[in-house]
């Protein structure tokens, strides 16, 4: 069976995301609840369509899922979709007291360029941020859901001179290698995984690929 959900004042929808009982609508212009009627889930013939803020959201790419929150990019803040200890859905933003200078530095298309994951083993989510002029990711901003702390960092400077990280993925501790053309063993790999970055340096004339992490313990 199909059908359709009319969402009145609604333009742009950058994303759906599940969110306990509800389906949260992102889109451009604001966000708004999809859910059953009296709490319950929503169906076909049993819904309520609620607006939760004017504050929307700039692309999807800038989503990010951290299980019971979504964080998003606005045009003038970071955003956190969050339900409160009633169960009343709010959009808080949560750039105004730590990184609005920050942020407002950001060009537009920079923000609107920019990608979010979720490190679910550290409990963080980056973004990393695409410099369209030189052609790849030159910032992140990483954020701490625990200490609600906000790490930048410069990736770097000159695409030249510099490696040039494409993404993020999960990963064992250890990456292993072995003998070219031949599988790790299942047995060596370390069960425990955190986040790597993946990326392209160079070397003379050749392209070489190399996965890394990084850390650093300032914050602001």
């Amino acid at each position: 069976d199909g059908g359709f959900l009319k969402i009145a004042g609604a333009s742009g929808i950058q994303k759906l995301v599940p969110l306990g009982a509800r389906l949260i609508v992102i889109a451009e212009n604001g966000i708004w609840s999809i859910s059953g009627e009296d709490s319950g889930q929503f169906k076909a013939t049993g819904y309520k369509v609620d607006k939760v803020s004017t504050n929307g959201c700039l692309d999807k790419s800038t989503v990010v899922d951290a299980g019971d929150t979504i964080y998003y990019f606005g045009a003038d803040a970071i955003y956190r979709i969050q339900p409160n200890q009633f169960g009343d859905l709010g959009v808080t933003d949560i750039t105004s007291d730590k990184i609005k200078k920050f942020y407002a530095n950001m060009t537009i298309t920079s923000k609107r360029l920019s990608h979010g994951v979720f490190d679910r083993f550290t409990n963080r989510v980056h973004w990393y941020s695409y410099d369209r002029s030189r052609e790849f990711f030159a910032t992140m901003l990483s954020y701490d859901l625990k200490l609600e702390s906000f790490y930048p960092f410069t990736l770097m400077n000159s695409p030249a001179a510099e490696p040039i990280l494409f993404g993020e993925f999960l990963a064992p501790d250890t990456l292993h290698t072995g003998v070219a053309g031949t599988a790790p063993s299942p047995g060596g790999l370390p069960k425990s995984n955190k986040m790597k970055c993946a990326g392209i340096s160079r070397s003379g004339g050749n392209l070489q690929l190399f996965f890394s992490e990084f850390y650093d313990p300032d914050f602001i």
